[in-house]
């Protein structure tokens, strides 16, 4: 088995991305937000979440 770094470290940073952007909205927005699911992949990564 071979492990595609590559991939693996983008994976890996929008991983800690779902965290910035959850730390970000709470600044902006207040304790109201609530991440509802993310879905992350080595070129892309969707965050759901809810305000209010």
């Amino acid at each position: 088995m071979k492990i595609d770094c590559s991939h693996r470290k983008s994976i890996s940073i929008n991983h800690s991305d779902t965290y910035l952007l959850r730390s970000s909205l709470r600044e902006i927005l207040g304790n109201f937000v609530l991440q509802r699911g993310s879905s992350i992949k080595s070129d892309r990564l969707i965050f759901d979440f809810c305000y209010g």
